[in-house]
Protein backbone atom coordinates (compact mmCIF):
# COMPACT_ATOMS: atom_id res chain seq x y z
CA UNK A 1 0.00 0.00 0.00
CA UNK A 2 1.42 3.69 -0.77
CA UNK A 3 2.16 5.93 2.05
CA UNK A 4 -0.77 8.05 2.69
CA UNK A 5 0.36 11.72 1.21
CA UNK A 6 0.85 14.52 3.45
CA UNK A 7 -2.29 17.10 3.13
CA UNK A 8 -1.11 20.26 2.38
CA UNK A 9 -1.47 23.70 4.71
CA UNK A 10 -1.01 27.05 3.88
CA UNK A 11 1.90 28.62 5.62
CA UNK A 12 1.57 32.23 5.19
CA UNK A 13 5.08 32.03 7.14
CA UNK A 14 6.75 30.19 3.89
CA UNK A 15 4.71 32.18 0.96
CA UNK A 16 7.25 35.34 -0.15
CA UNK A 17 4.45 37.09 -1.46
CA UNK A 18 2.26 36.92 1.82
CA UNK A 19 3.73 39.70 3.47
CA UNK A 20 4.09 42.98 0.95
CA UNK A 21 7.38 43.46 -0.07
CA UNK A 22 9.73 45.62 1.69
CA UNK A 23 7.11 46.09 5.08
CA UNK A 24 9.22 47.25 7.41
CA UNK A 25 10.70 49.79 5.13
CA UNK A 26 6.91 51.03 4.25
CA UNK A 27 6.06 50.97 8.05
CA UNK A 28 9.18 53.44 8.76
CA UNK A 29 7.86 56.27 6.20
CA UNK A 30 4.56 56.09 7.60
CA UNK A 31 6.19 57.27 10.56
CA UNK A 32 8.84 59.66 8.91
CA UNK A 33 7.15 61.35 6.06
CA UNK A 34 4.51 63.76 7.08
CA UNK A 35 3.60 64.91 3.26
CA UNK A 36 0.96 62.48 1.74
CA UNK A 37 2.02 63.16 -1.97
CA UNK A 38 5.86 62.37 -0.49
CA UNK A 39 4.57 59.54 1.62
CA UNK A 40 2.65 57.65 -1.60
CA UNK A 41 5.49 58.45 -3.92
CA UNK A 42 8.01 56.54 -1.19
CA UNK A 43 6.08 53.62 -0.86
CA UNK A 44 5.63 53.26 -4.40
CA UNK A 45 9.60 52.95 -4.29
CA UNK A 46 9.61 50.94 -1.76
CA UNK A 47 6.96 48.35 -2.80
CA UNK A 48 8.68 48.63 -6.19
CA UNK A 49 5.66 49.76 -8.63
CA UNK A 50 6.47 52.63 -9.16
CA UNK A 51 6.76 53.93 -13.02
CA UNK A 52 6.50 57.47 -12.68
CA UNK A 53 8.77 59.88 -14.95
CA UNK A 54 9.77 63.07 -12.52
CA UNK A 55 9.53 65.69 -15.49
CA UNK A 56 6.44 64.47 -16.40
CA UNK A 57 5.49 64.27 -12.94
CA UNK A 58 6.54 68.12 -12.65
CA UNK A 59 4.19 69.05 -15.26
CA UNK A 60 1.29 67.42 -14.11
CA UNK A 61 1.84 69.03 -10.46
CA UNK A 62 2.35 72.28 -11.77
CA UNK A 63 -1.22 72.17 -13.95
CA UNK A 64 -3.23 70.76 -10.69
CA UNK A 65 -1.64 73.47 -8.37
CA UNK A 66 -2.95 75.93 -11.36
CA UNK A 67 0.11 77.10 -12.76
CA UNK A 68 -0.32 75.84 -16.17
CA UNK A 69 -3.51 75.70 -18.06
CA UNK A 70 -5.23 72.47 -19.74
CA UNK A 71 -3.94 73.41 -23.44
CA UNK A 72 -0.40 74.45 -22.12
CA UNK A 73 0.09 71.20 -20.24
CA UNK A 74 -1.27 69.17 -22.90
CA UNK A 75 0.91 70.51 -25.33
CA UNK A 76 3.59 70.40 -23.11
CA UNK A 77 3.23 66.41 -22.33
CA UNK A 78 2.07 65.52 -26.05
CA UNK A 79 4.55 67.53 -28.08
CA UNK A 80 7.55 65.20 -27.86
CA UNK A 81 5.62 61.94 -28.50
CA UNK A 82 3.91 63.79 -31.62
CA UNK A 83 7.30 64.37 -32.73
CA UNK A 84 8.52 60.34 -31.76
CA UNK A 85 5.59 59.28 -33.66
CA UNK A 86 5.90 61.25 -37.14
CA UNK A 87 8.84 60.18 -37.59
CA UNK A 88 8.31 56.38 -36.39
CA UNK A 89 11.06 56.78 -33.27
CA UNK A 90 13.96 58.57 -35.53
CA UNK A 91 13.37 55.87 -38.23
CA UNK A 92 14.01 52.98 -35.91
CA UNK A 93 10.91 51.55 -36.08
CA UNK A 94 11.10 51.63 -39.74
CA UNK A 95 13.89 48.59 -39.46
CA UNK A 96 12.34 47.17 -36.31
CA UNK A 97 8.99 46.42 -37.82
CA UNK A 98 11.05 45.28 -41.19
CA UNK A 99 12.94 42.67 -38.82
CA UNK A 100 9.46 41.23 -37.57
CA UNK A 101 7.82 41.13 -41.26
CA UNK A 102 11.19 39.14 -42.57
CA UNK A 103 11.22 36.75 -39.69
CA UNK A 104 6.97 36.46 -39.73
CA UNK A 105 6.92 36.12 -43.74
CA UNK A 106 7.51 32.69 -44.67
CA UNK A 107 5.29 31.55 -42.01
CA UNK A 108 2.57 33.56 -44.03
CA UNK A 109 0.13 32.50 -46.60
CA UNK A 110 0.77 35.62 -49.69
CA UNK A 111 -2.57 36.42 -48.57
CA UNK A 112 -1.22 37.32 -45.26
CA UNK A 113 2.07 38.69 -46.24
CA UNK A 114 -0.06 41.47 -48.60
CA UNK A 115 -2.27 42.52 -45.35
CA UNK A 116 0.15 42.57 -41.95
CA UNK A 117 3.86 42.85 -43.68
CA UNK A 118 3.72 44.34 -47.39
CA UNK A 119 6.72 43.50 -49.78
CA UNK A 120 10.29 43.20 -48.19
CA UNK A 121 11.75 46.81 -47.72
CA UNK A 122 15.93 47.17 -47.94
CA UNK A 123 16.64 49.28 -44.54
CA UNK A 124 19.71 49.62 -42.41
CA UNK A 125 20.00 49.41 -38.43
CA UNK A 126 19.61 52.98 -37.28
CA UNK A 127 22.18 54.59 -35.45
CA UNK A 128 22.83 52.80 -31.58
CA UNK A 129 22.53 56.37 -30.30
CA UNK A 130 18.93 56.58 -30.68
CA UNK A 131 18.11 53.08 -28.96
CA UNK A 132 18.45 55.56 -25.43
CA UNK A 133 15.82 57.85 -26.58
CA UNK A 134 12.32 57.50 -25.80
CA UNK A 135 10.30 55.51 -28.11
CA UNK A 136 6.60 56.68 -29.02
CA UNK A 137 5.59 53.04 -27.10
CA UNK A 138 7.68 54.61 -24.49
CA UNK A 139 6.80 57.88 -24.18
CA UNK A 140 2.82 56.86 -23.98
CA UNK A 141 3.47 54.69 -21.28
CA UNK A 142 5.27 57.35 -19.09
CA UNK A 143 2.18 59.94 -19.64
CA UNK A 144 -0.72 57.58 -19.28
CA UNK A 145 1.03 55.79 -16.15
CA UNK A 146 2.00 58.67 -14.75
CA UNK A 147 -1.16 60.58 -15.18
CA UNK A 148 -2.80 57.24 -13.33
CA UNK A 149 -0.47 57.84 -10.45
CA UNK A 150 -1.47 61.45 -10.26
CA UNK A 151 -4.84 60.18 -9.66
CA UNK A 152 -3.70 57.65 -6.91
CA UNK A 153 -2.91 61.24 -4.70
CA UNK A 154 -5.71 63.59 -5.66
CA UNK A 155 -9.18 63.10 -3.62
CA UNK A 156 -11.99 61.67 -5.40
CA UNK A 157 -14.82 63.33 -2.97
CA UNK A 158 -15.16 66.09 -1.12
CA UNK A 159 -14.40 70.14 -1.55
CA UNK A 160 -11.05 68.69 -3.19
CA UNK A 161 -12.48 66.52 -6.21
CA UNK A 162 -12.39 69.38 -8.58
CA UNK A 163 -8.76 68.24 -8.52
CA UNK A 164 -9.61 64.89 -9.84
CA UNK A 165 -12.20 66.28 -12.34
CA UNK A 166 -8.84 68.60 -13.82
CA UNK A 167 -7.35 65.18 -14.77
CA UNK A 168 -10.03 64.02 -16.56
CA UNK A 169 -10.26 67.28 -18.20
CA UNK A 170 -6.57 67.00 -19.47
CA UNK A 171 -7.40 63.69 -20.88
CA UNK A 172 -10.35 64.77 -22.67
CA UNK A 173 -8.38 67.47 -24.30
CA UNK A 174 -5.22 65.17 -25.51
CA UNK A 175 -7.95 63.06 -27.00
CA UNK A 176 -9.32 66.54 -29.27
CA UNK A 177 -5.56 66.81 -30.36
CA UNK A 178 -5.36 66.68 -33.91
CA UNK A 179 -4.01 63.50 -34.64
CA UNK A 180 -0.37 63.70 -35.73
CA UNK A 181 0.56 62.67 -39.22
CA UNK A 182 1.75 59.21 -39.86
CA UNK A 183 5.50 58.93 -40.38
CA UNK A 184 6.52 59.55 -44.57
CA UNK A 185 6.32 56.68 -46.53
CA UNK A 186 4.96 53.96 -43.72
CA UNK A 187 5.49 50.45 -44.59
CA UNK A 188 2.54 47.79 -44.04
CA UNK A 189 4.84 46.58 -41.54
CA UNK A 190 5.24 49.66 -39.66
CA UNK A 191 1.66 49.55 -39.92
CA UNK A 192 1.07 46.41 -37.98
CA UNK A 193 2.38 47.90 -34.65
CA UNK A 194 -0.29 48.69 -32.86
CA UNK A 195 1.04 52.77 -32.06
CA UNK A 196 0.64 53.13 -35.44
CA UNK A 197 -1.75 50.58 -36.48
CA UNK A 198 -4.99 53.10 -36.19
CA UNK A 199 -3.37 56.18 -36.89
CA UNK A 200 -5.12 58.15 -34.51
CA UNK A 201 -2.95 58.42 -31.82
CA UNK A 202 -4.78 60.88 -29.76
CA UNK A 203 -8.31 60.36 -30.86
CA UNK A 204 -8.19 56.69 -29.89
CA UNK A 205 -6.23 57.45 -26.82
CA UNK A 206 -3.48 54.65 -27.64
CA UNK A 207 -2.08 52.63 -24.76
CA UNK A 208 -4.42 54.07 -21.88
CA UNK A 209 -5.84 51.15 -21.86
CA UNK A 210 -2.42 48.96 -21.81
CA UNK A 211 -1.14 51.05 -19.59
CA UNK A 212 -4.41 51.38 -17.20
CA UNK A 213 -4.31 47.09 -16.98
CA UNK A 214 -0.69 47.35 -15.69
CA UNK A 215 -1.54 49.77 -13.64
CA UNK A 216 -4.34 47.68 -12.37
CA UNK A 217 -1.79 45.01 -11.17
CA UNK A 218 -0.38 47.42 -8.51
CA UNK A 219 -3.77 46.72 -6.45
CA UNK A 220 -3.82 45.85 -2.20
CA UNK A 221 -3.17 42.39 -1.70
CA UNK A 222 -1.05 42.47 -4.57
CA UNK A 223 1.99 44.43 -5.34
CA UNK A 224 0.18 46.80 -2.86
CA UNK A 225 -0.20 46.31 0.15
CA UNK A 226 -2.82 47.11 2.77
CA UNK A 227 -1.84 50.22 4.66
CA UNK A 228 -3.99 53.53 4.87
CA UNK A 229 -2.18 55.38 2.07
CA UNK A 230 -2.26 52.81 -0.13
CA UNK A 231 -5.94 51.65 -0.19
CA UNK A 232 -6.89 55.13 -0.41
CA UNK A 233 -4.74 55.29 -3.50
CA UNK A 234 -6.43 52.64 -4.63
CA UNK A 235 -9.88 54.06 -4.17
CA UNK A 236 -8.88 57.09 -6.05
CA UNK A 237 -7.43 55.67 -9.03
CA UNK A 238 -10.79 53.80 -9.41
CA UNK A 239 -12.19 56.95 -9.14
CA UNK A 240 -10.08 58.34 -11.49
CA UNK A 241 -11.43 55.48 -14.00
CA UNK A 242 -14.60 55.34 -13.02
CA UNK A 243 -14.78 59.39 -14.15
CA UNK A 244 -13.60 58.74 -17.64
CA UNK A 245 -16.17 55.92 -18.14
CA UNK A 246 -18.94 58.37 -16.62
CA UNK A 247 -18.15 61.33 -18.88
CA UNK A 248 -17.53 58.74 -21.70
CA UNK A 249 -13.91 59.91 -22.22
CA UNK A 250 -13.26 56.15 -22.11
CA UNK A 251 -14.82 52.75 -21.34
CA UNK A 252 -13.64 51.24 -18.62
CA UNK A 253 -17.18 49.99 -16.77
CA UNK A 254 -15.44 46.31 -16.79
CA UNK A 255 -13.29 47.65 -13.61
CA UNK A 256 -16.07 48.25 -11.78
CA UNK A 257 -18.16 44.76 -12.45
CA UNK A 258 -14.84 42.93 -11.51
CA UNK A 259 -14.90 45.02 -7.59
CA UNK A 260 -18.56 43.96 -8.29
CA UNK A 261 -17.63 40.70 -8.84
CA UNK A 262 -14.70 40.52 -6.28
CA UNK A 263 -16.40 41.59 -3.25
CA UNK A 264 -20.02 40.32 -3.90
CA UNK A 265 -19.52 36.80 -6.00
CA UNK A 266 -16.60 35.35 -4.33
CA UNK A 267 -14.23 36.39 -6.36
CA UNK A 268 -11.89 37.28 -3.68
CA UNK A 269 -11.53 34.01 -3.01
CA UNK A 270 -11.07 32.26 -6.49
CA UNK A 271 -8.27 34.75 -7.03
CA UNK A 272 -6.32 34.08 -4.07
CA UNK A 273 -7.20 30.33 -3.52
CA UNK A 274 -3.53 29.61 -1.72
CA UNK A 275 -3.31 32.77 0.18
CA UNK A 276 -6.72 33.65 1.26
CA UNK A 277 -6.41 33.47 5.04
CA UNK A 278 -9.17 34.68 7.17
CA UNK A 279 -7.04 38.04 7.68
CA UNK A 280 -6.18 38.54 4.00
CA UNK A 281 -9.71 38.04 2.95
CA UNK A 282 -11.41 40.21 5.33
CA UNK A 283 -8.47 43.30 4.39
CA UNK A 284 -9.37 42.46 0.63
CA UNK A 285 -12.84 42.74 1.47
CA UNK A 286 -13.05 45.54 2.81
CA UNK A 287 -10.72 47.34 -0.18
CA UNK A 288 -12.72 45.81 -2.67
CA UNK A 289 -16.37 46.99 -0.99
CA UNK A 290 -14.71 50.67 -0.60
CA UNK A 291 -14.28 50.63 -4.49
CA UNK A 292 -17.70 49.39 -5.27
CA UNK A 293 -18.94 52.63 -3.42
CA UNK A 294 -16.63 54.45 -5.76
CA UNK A 295 -17.81 53.17 -8.67
CA UNK A 296 -21.64 53.23 -7.77
CA UNK A 297 -21.23 56.21 -6.73
CA UNK A 298 -19.84 58.10 -9.98
CA UNK A 299 -20.64 55.60 -12.55
CA UNK A 300 -23.68 54.08 -11.13
CA UNK A 301 -25.84 55.61 -13.80
CA UNK A 302 -24.11 53.36 -16.28
CA UNK A 303 -24.27 50.53 -14.66
CA UNK A 304 -27.84 50.81 -13.58
CA UNK A 305 -28.12 51.33 -17.29
CA UNK A 306 -26.66 48.39 -18.32
CA UNK A 307 -28.42 45.98 -16.12
CA UNK A 308 -31.78 46.91 -17.48
CA UNK A 309 -30.95 46.93 -20.92
CA UNK A 310 -29.05 43.13 -20.51
CA UNK A 311 -31.15 40.43 -20.81
CA UNK A 312 -29.97 37.52 -18.46
CA UNK A 313 -30.26 33.69 -19.82
CA UNK A 314 -30.86 31.23 -17.42
CA UNK A 315 -28.98 30.84 -14.18
CA UNK A 316 -26.34 27.93 -13.23
CA UNK A 317 -26.15 28.53 -9.29
CA UNK A 318 -22.45 27.02 -7.53
CA UNK A 319 -22.50 27.60 -3.95
CA UNK A 320 -24.78 30.15 -3.63
CA UNK A 321 -23.09 32.47 -6.70
CA UNK A 322 -23.89 32.51 -10.00
CA UNK A 323 -21.58 30.39 -12.21
CA UNK A 324 -21.99 32.15 -15.47
CA UNK A 325 -20.98 35.32 -13.75
CA UNK A 326 -17.76 34.34 -12.90
CA UNK A 327 -15.99 36.09 -15.88
CA UNK A 328 -18.97 38.44 -17.16
CA UNK A 329 -18.80 41.64 -17.73
CA UNK A 330 -22.22 42.96 -18.34
CA UNK A 331 -24.84 43.74 -15.59
CA UNK A 332 -28.53 42.08 -15.92
CA UNK A 333 -31.41 42.77 -14.13
CA UNK A 334 -30.84 39.69 -12.00
CA UNK A 335 -27.04 40.29 -11.49
CA UNK A 336 -28.35 43.81 -10.40
CA UNK A 337 -30.94 42.13 -7.63
CA UNK A 338 -28.10 39.89 -6.54
CA UNK A 339 -25.48 42.42 -5.47
CA UNK A 340 -28.27 44.22 -3.37
CA UNK A 341 -28.53 41.22 -2.11
CA UNK A 342 -25.60 40.27 -0.74
CA UNK A 343 -25.07 43.81 0.17
CA UNK A 344 -27.86 43.80 2.45
CA UNK A 345 -26.30 40.39 4.30
CA UNK A 346 -22.86 41.77 4.19
CA UNK A 347 -24.26 44.88 6.01
CA UNK A 348 -25.99 42.62 8.68
CA UNK A 349 -22.78 40.09 8.95
CA UNK A 350 -21.44 40.63 11.98
CA UNK A 351 -18.37 38.24 11.39
CA UNK A 352 -17.10 40.72 8.82
CA UNK A 353 -15.18 44.29 10.08
CA UNK A 354 -17.58 47.64 11.20
CA UNK A 355 -15.81 48.96 8.32
CA UNK A 356 -17.02 46.36 5.58
CA UNK A 357 -20.23 46.88 6.69
CA UNK A 358 -20.68 49.90 6.38
CA UNK A 359 -19.08 49.95 3.07
CA UNK A 360 -21.71 47.77 2.23
CA UNK A 361 -24.33 50.28 3.48
CA UNK A 362 -22.93 53.17 1.50
CA UNK A 363 -22.94 50.86 -1.32
CA UNK A 364 -26.65 49.53 -0.93
CA UNK A 365 -27.98 53.36 -0.67
CA UNK A 366 -25.92 53.90 -3.86
CA UNK A 367 -28.21 51.02 -5.62
CA UNK A 368 -31.37 52.41 -4.35
CA UNK A 369 -30.17 55.80 -5.02
CA UNK A 370 -30.34 55.06 -8.66
CA UNK A 371 -33.00 52.76 -8.90
CA UNK A 372 -35.39 55.51 -7.69
CA UNK A 373 -33.26 58.24 -9.68
CA UNK A 374 -33.80 56.14 -12.94
CA UNK A 375 -36.86 54.31 -11.78
CA UNK A 376 -36.92 50.92 -10.73
CA UNK A 377 -36.48 47.36 -12.62
CA UNK A 378 -39.72 45.19 -13.31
Amino acid sequence: MAPEQAQYVYDPANDPLAIPRNEATVQHILKTVIDESDQLDSICEARGWSRVNKETRDILDAFLAGTNSVEDTAGRLAAPIDESYTSADAGRQFWEMEMTARACRPQCTPDEVERFWGDPVATCEPDPAFRNHISTEGGLGRLWLSINHASRKTPWSGDESSQMLKLVQLVQTLKLRPNPPLPEGATPALLNNWVWKSGKLWSDLTLLGASMRESWNDAPGGTMGFTAPETKAWERENAFVAHLTATGTAYYLDYGIWAMRDALEGGIERMNQARCTLEFKAKQLEVTLGVTVVWLSIAGKEMYQQSIETAEPGLVMENGMVAAWRTSTEISDARWKFWRKRLVEFAEDETVSALSRSHAVRAGEEMQRLEEAHGEMH
